[in-house]
């Protein structure tokens, strides 16, 4: 089994990317530069939806099990 599992394909856009996409709401207006801080990201929600979504700022997504950040 993949480490990186997050459900039915089905699941992704309601239960990971759409919540991420709210977060992205309040952050869209951030200074360009501005630095957003994903700990514990995993397989990297909400951090690569709120990269795309918000390309003003930098994005740093940090896990401590490596194999979990495909």
């Amino acid at each position: 089994a993949s480490s990186c599992f997050i459900g039915p394909v089905q699941n992704v856009g309601p239960n990971h990317i759409l919540p991420a996409l709210g977060l992205a709401s309040l952050l869209v207006h951030a200074p360009r530069g501005t630095t957003i801080v994903d700990v514990g990201t995993g397989g990297g929600f909400p951090g690569l939806p709120l990269a795309i979504a918000c390309p003003q700022a930098k994005l740093l997504l940090i896990d401590s099990v490596g194999k979990k950040v495909c």
